[in-house]
């Protein structure tokens, strides 16, 4: 017998009122997630941690992040370890899914419950995957599990899939263990620690391994279409600095989501520094000269980056040319790179941004595009505030 067709005997003994809700497999994540935007229905999340040695089952709000400092001040331990789902199973040979359900008694644990919890009228939880929902009345599960109530999340950012391109693969992205996340420098989704983090948690939730792809090389264009002094060396040797200052930066937030998804740090310059980079990149640029059609999706796209800059008075409109010109060799540099990450083994790209010009041969619309680039699966993520 499963841990749901236990749970679901539990609750017939207590004579416990629930629903199941059945989604098709078509659904998206953010059409799931509107439950979480219901006021009387609270989707919850659930975590294995080690406090000083012991296993314990955390519950909190679907969205809200585990505070390491809140959970040792609450719960009087000294020492706080996430189970990776790896982990899991090895704790629980028996289990038929690393989906753990909010009830520690079927694990042999004790469940401590977020105190943001306790005015929650209703309560849901993914059943074994994100295709079944099981929703009862928090008194109800309260009364099951007679939990203690502690504070140990802080509100956060949560990550949404917002699109999966070719859309077939939306709903299979679970049969791939590795990923490449792209990182742009200077930009809010990286720099900001909790829109970061929400990307990490995201990451985390959905792969084993994951490399880190720091955009040093190609923020070199990025400095010069915003300062026209700098030349080629000089953005360079920049844009290198900024990198490695991100990463010294960030990386002990790459670590806190370490324990379930490896995180591998790579610089965008090492990768043009491969002998393989220049091949990638002519081939690449082959295609753009050859086909009309695509060369002005990647004009678009780099004209409406630069006119955002001059929008927001960080370029000049008589600048707008030649920005436009260095916007597009980004775009050109950065799809080598990406075709040199796939070639690697590193089939999808995850981006908590516009990756348009991607998509578009991701999507199988040009035949003669890169091989490599159309076998990328590239996964785009809204953040989203936590109310």
């Amino acid at each position: 017998m499963n841990e749901v067709d236990q749970l679901k005997k539990i609750f017939d003994h207590h004579q416990t009122k629930y629903i199941t809700i059945n989604f098709s497999q078509f659904c998206s994540e953010s059409e799931l997630q509107l439950l979480s935007d219901l006021k009387y229905i609270k989707l919850v999340k659930v975590s294995l941690v080690q406090l000083s040695g012991a296993l314990k089952l955390l519950v909190y709000p679907e969205g809200n992040s585990l505070c390491i400092d809140k959970i040792k001040s609450s719960l009087k331990c000294t020492s706080v370890e996430i189970v990776s789902n790896a982990e899991i199973k090895k704790c629980f040979p028996s289990i038929k899914s690393t989906t753990l359900l909010p009830f520690g008694d079927l694990y042999g644990t004790e469940t401590f419950v977020d105190q943001a919890l306790i005015r929650a009228k209703k309560i849901a939880f993914f059943s074994k995957n994100k295709d079944e929902l099981i929703v009862l009345n928090y008194d109800d599960y309260s009364k099951i599990i007679k939990p203690e109530y502690n504070n140990i999340s802080n509100k956060s950012l949560m990550a949404i899939k917002s699109f999966v391109a070719p859309k077939e693969k939306r709903n299979y992205l679970n049969k791939y263990k590795k990923c490449f996340f792209g990182v742009s420098l200077q930009n809010e989704n990286f720099s900001d620690d909790k829109r970061l983090a929400a990307s990490l948690d995201w990451i985390s939730n959905n792969f084993e391994y994951c490399e880190v792809l720091v955009g040093d090389y190609i923020h070199r264009l990025t400095l010069q279409i915003i300062d026209c002094s700098l030349d080629d060396n000089d953005s360079y040797d920049k844009a290198l600095q900024l990198g490695r200052e991100f990463v010294s930066d960030k990386i002990e937030l790459f670590a806190k989501y370490s324990s379930s998804c490896q995180f591998e740090i790579k610089y965008m310059s090492e990768y043009h520094r491969d002998s393989c980079y220049s091949h990638h990149r002519k081939n690449f640029l082959e295609f753009i000269e050859c086909n009309q059609h695509y060369n002005h999706i990647l004009t678009k796209f780099a004209n409406t980056f630069v006119q955002r800059l001059i929008n927001t008075k960080s370029l000049s409109l008589t600048d707008k040319e030649r920005g436009v010109a260095l916007s597009r060799k980004y775009l050109i540099d950065e799809g080598a790179i990406f075709s040199q990450a796939v070639s690697k083994g590193y089939n999808v790209l995850v981006y908590p941004g516009s990756i348009d010009p991607f998509i578009h041969i991701s999507e199988g619309n040009y035949r003669y595009a890169p091989k490599l680039l159309k076998e990328m699966v590239c996964v785009g993520l809204s953040l989203k505030h936590i109310k």
